[in-house]
């Protein structure tokens, strides 16, 4: 039999508003899990168990809390439903596949250029329908807006680790150095074509300041470009677990949204500076051409930026799941296939909820925009939540990184800042530039000399996480999370 007091736990654990908001959001994810991860059919015979048994027990005691959960599992299963519609939706698609064929499209987006060839995504026109990844030689170079025809055969993308990435994308269909075509410019959406020309500027502002490899660096660390990287630095980036610098995720957006705020109120009010912050992180993303990574990592960074002047950066956690939900609801597919939005939503909330406990037991005094303690709780934070991804997804981690993280990423908040100040005196006038530049050469120098350091020295560790082993994984992070402040409290009360 219940007792009377484990019900009154139970009804206030989901009484107010914003715990039924949590909850539902939380269970209506996690059955976009369940369908994503194709578990359901292990799954379901337990939860439907759960639903019935609590639907009993909720009219047995009526008064007692115990109907929100099989209203929890009731979001679980829409969860999984609007995964399954979405999957449906998004297959149908009329491409001839694995067959000698002419097709016409437009380029949806602008070419991602590798070695030695460009990647091109191009949106196929009536009679046919879907999205095509196309990949042919660097020249002819096409451009966002062409409107291209395209004459090879088109492979369909299989259900693997590459093929789950591009279904993410829309993508249905590769197809390689194919016979190619222009037939006109100018077709898509002008305010695409806008943010892209504006990134374009960022480029030649760049390039106009600095030498190319340290030019090349700063494309990555400013807008996510790694094209022009060298194989040997890529390496060397992923041997010492610094690949997130030149990734446009949340991690390394609150991070200069946190050193942006810092500077501001240094000479303004704390309101004049949030603002001032958060407009510089939305100018930031449009500088990218908002592409769907950086309007995610520009989210996170003003979540920060938002939590840091209204909450405290305490507790703002239905602000992330409701941004979480909108992205899933665009695309239910990034929520178990998209590690970009894994790893941003999972360091997000380690420097939002794990940094705070590192810095409670472990007090010091804070010098400088980002002392190197606040490098380390910050690190340990991200690397802590992202373990079982990185794992999953890569199958091993750098031992290396919180050391070569310790030593880079201080200056990188004055990387960015400066460089975009060098951007765009660059793009005024070379000669503008000079100073600027001069000094971000040696800044970018020393950063690039320190991933090759620590990439030579080398070092990782392997382990496999089943979907299993990172559920249990992060409830124990949840669980310790819950536990200690409470702990902490008891022991200076």
């Amino acid at each position: 039999m219940l007792s009377g007091r484990g019900d009154i736990t139970i009804a206030r654990f989901f009484d107010a508003p914003h715990k039924k908001f949590f909850w539902g959001v939380s269970s209506f994810l996690f059955g976009i899990f369940i369908a994503s991860a194709e578990i359901g059919t292990i799954t379901f015979p337990f939860f439907v168990s759960v639903f019935f048994i609590f639907i009993v027990l909720s009219f047995v005691f009526p008064r007692r809390g115990l109907f929100f959960i099989p209203l929890c599992v009731s979001f679980m299963f829409f969860g999984a439903l609007y995964y399954g519609f979405f999957d449906i939706r998004s297959a149908r698609v009329v491409i001839p596949f694995e067959k000698e064929s002419q097709v016409v499209g437009i380029v949806s987006d602008d070419p991602v250029l590798r070695n030695g060839f460009q990647e091109v995504r191009v949106v196929l026109s009536s009679p046919h329908k879907g999205m095509v990844l196309l990949k042919k030689r660097l020249f002819p170079e096409f451009h966002y807006g062409d409107e291209i025809r395209v004459r090879g055969v088109i492979h369909t993308v299989q259900d693997d680790g590459y093929g789950t990435f591009l279904k993410k994308e829309g993508i249905r269909g590769t197809i390689s150095f194919p016979e190619t075509a222009t037939l006109s410019r100018n077709n898509g959406s002008p305010v695409k074509a806008a943010l892209i020309k504006i990134k374009e500027f960022g480029f030649r502002g760049i390039e106009s300041a600095l030498s190319y490899d340290t030019g090349s660096f700063l494309k990555g660390i400013l807008f996510g470009d790694t094209s022009s990287f060298s194989e040997d630095f890529k390496e060397a980036m992923k041997t010492s677990g610094t690949t997130h610098i030149v990734a446009l995720s949340g991690y390394n957006i609150t991070i200069l949204a946190g050193a942006l705020l810092a500077v501001f109120l240094l000479f303004l009010s704390p309101r004049l500076s949030f603002i001032l912050a958060t407009s510089s992180i939305f100018g930031f993303v449009i500088m990218t051409g908002a592409s769907p990574s950086a309007v995610r990592a520009g989210i996170m960074g003003a979540l920060f930026l938002f939590g840091k002047q209204f909450g405290g950066g305490r507790d703002f956690k239905n602000i992330i799941l409701f941004t979480a939900l909108c992205m899933v609801l665009i695309n239910p597919y990034v929520l178990l296939f998209d590690v970009g939005f894994q790893l941003s939503f999972l360091a997000f909330l380690g420097l939002v909820y794990i940094t705070p406990v590192f810095a409670a037991f472990f007090p010091g005094k804070h010098t400088g925009i980002l002392s190197l303690r606040e490098n380390l709780f910050s690190t340990l934070s991200a690397q802590l939540m992202v373990l079982p991804i990185l794992l999953s997804q890569f199958g091993a981690v750098s031992i290396i990184s919180i050391p070569a993280n310790l030593v880079i990423l201080e200056f990188i908040p004055f990387t960015m800042t400066f460089g975009f100040f060098t951007m765009f005196f660059g793009i005024i006038s070379p000669i503008a530039a000079f100073l600027p530049g001069a000094l971000l050469e040696y800044l970018l120098h020393y950063e690039m000399a320190a991933i090759h350091f620590f990439g030579n020295v080398g070092g990782t560790a392997s382990f496999k996480f089943s979907y299993v082993a990172i559920i249990a994984y992060y409830i124990c992070i949840g669980a310790i999370l819950f536990l200690l402040p409470r702990i902490f409290q008891k022991h200076h009360a």
